[in-house]
């Protein structure tokens, strides 16, 4: 009897339930449409409607009866010969925000307009542009929809305001691409960037991003001073910003006066956005400037980090190795970024090795030097300028053996990346038949074997033994001298190359 009477309440509240959700999508129907109504009967709907565009209810996509071009010319015309122009603009936009002011209305506002199907004047297929796209065409309306339009994306900057599974805050920028004409361009960067002031992080490089396909060429001298100030105040934007300073058409003077802030900034810079700036920088320079950026790119670049050694990764060392992995990556794709204005400007190659060879002194080597040493020697046509450069500066005692060890030290993992390049410069250095650059040889083989992993061990001991048959006496000797003291100081590190000995 209980159980029975369990059943019929259960089945009670189903039917109660299915009944309350039929009448609430039904109330939302008619609450929709009412609305719609209401809408229609303003200036705007009535404007809307006699110039082609249907306005639609719930989820479905307005409707445009003739090609977009038509319709923003019978709506410019109608509002131009209105009694009451210019007055009509703002009673116009007012009952569009009225429209809009239901989230799923606004963001079907931002959609694709369905064409009608007996509309024989448009090629354009199916679908045109969005109404709010298309209203943004009519010059005279411009402004005052671009205000309405960018002051709704602060409603939107929260995920919970989410309309279905559109990213609404984007749908509102895209509208702003590409356009045919701005009408008042001061007024949209202005705008833009009061409401980049007042938006989350997220919808701050939204709008960041698009400025290049948004404001046109004359007003891009003063938005990248603007942005230049954001940056300086909120580091956190800088990847954004010099994406979008690369892709603006920028006078020289005014470029120099921006690659200037950027490296002032350099010291300061996250290890994130480390490569991005070097990037900027290095890309953006002019040939004849090209020594003066790169020598100020030096003098401030800082890898704030100690990574350990990947053949010292013990167990205990595991957490801080990986702590360190975003580090070792930050690097790494700072020296991809060198790497690369390395290998395509000659002016950029050029202007490391005149900076390089212009410190004399060698307390004023960093470890930044060994990298540019290792990338450049990438480069095969830079590889005999380099080898001088290096054995000039060991003879003189002016790269010793410190800012060597530091490197190994402190950035084993990313020289690790470089190995190959490394070997190859030992090799040369090994054959000289100055006892001061041989020696120094020998000390990068011994570092890169004691840092290095089983494979980079194994070459290394192969290079050696090569040398020792190299049928060149002060080489062997140089290169016994090396096997010798890793076999009498590491003698566990090398009984695994043991065969190699006999």
């Amino acid at each position: 009897m209980h159980v029975r009477r369990v059943r019929f309440f259960y089945t009670l509240f189903i039917i109660t339930s299915a009944g309350k959700k039929r009448r609430s999508g039904k109330e939302n129907v008619a609450r929709s449409n009412d609305v719609i109504n209401k809408v229609l009967q303003t200036t705007f709907g009535k404007l809307l409607t006699k110039a082609g565009v249907t306005l639609t209810s719930g989820e479905v996509q307005n409707k445009i009866k003739l090609d977009q071009t038509m319709f923003q010319r019978n709506l410019y015309n109608a509002l131009k010969r209105h009694q009451h122009y210019p007055q009509v603009l703002a009673e116009f936009v007012e009952g569009l925000v009225s429209y809009i002011e239901d989230p799923q209305r606004f963001c079907l506002s931002l959609l694709p307009t369905s064409t009608s199907e007996d509309c024989e004047e448009s090629t354009r297929g199916p679908t045109q542009d969005s109404l709010m796209r298309i209203l943004l065409g009519i010059d005279s309306l411009q402004p005052l929809i671009a205000n309405a339009l960018l002051e709704k994306i602060p409603e939107f900057s929260d995920d919970n305001n989410r309309v279905s599974e559109h990213d609404v805050p984007r749908l509102v920028i895209n509208q702003f691409k590409w356009l045919d004409r701005i009408a008042h361009p001061k007024d949209l960067s202005d705008k833009l960037l009061e409401i980049i002031s007042i938006s989350n992080m997220s919808i701050q490089r939204e709008i960041i991003t698009a400025i290049p396909e948004i404001l046109d060429d004359n007003e891009h001298v003063d938005i990248a001073k603007e942005l230049i100030d954001i940056m300086k105040q909120n580091s956190q934007l800088t990847v954004a910003i010099l994406d979008t300073l690369t892709n603006l058409n920028l006078k020289a003077d005014l470029l120099a006066e921006v690659r200037e802030s950027v490296i002032n900034m350099l010291s300061s810079t996250e290890m994130d956005d480390l490569p991005v700036v070097v990037k900027f920088i290095l890309q953006s320079v002019a040939d004849n400037e090209a020594f003066e950026a790169i020598s100020e790119v030096r003098n401030n670049l800082e890898f704030t980090c100690s990574l350990i050694p990947a053949a010292t990764s013990t167990p205990s060392n595991i957490r801080k190795s990986v702590a360190g992995n975003k580090s070792k990556d930050g690097v790494l794709l700072t020296l991809d970024a060198i790497k690369a204005s390395i290998r395509f400007r000659k002016s950029i190659a050029d202007g490391w090795l005149k900076t390089l060879d212009n410190v004399k002194n060698s307390s004023e080597h960093l470890v930044i030097d060994v990298f540019a040493v290792l990338i450049l020697y990438a480069v095969t046509s830079k590889r005999k300028p380099v080898e001088s450069l290096l054995r000039n500066k060991i003879r003189s005692g002016c790269f010793t053996e410190d800012v060597l060890s530091m490197a190994f030290k402190s950035y084993g993992q990313v020289l690790r990346e470089y190995f190959e390049n490394l070997l190859v410069i030992s090799e040369v250095l090994l054959r000289s038949p100055d006892s001061v650059v041989s020696s120094y040889a020998k000390k990068i083989y011994v570092q890169a074997f004691l840092t290095f992993d089983l494979y980079c061990k194994q070459e290394v001991v192969g290079a050696l033994v090569t040398h020792v048959g190299s049928g060149f006496p002060n080489e062997a000797d140089s290169s016994l001298d090396v096997l010798s003291d890793l076999v009498e100081h590491h003698p566990s590190h090398m009984s695994s190359f043991a065969i190699f000995l006999k």
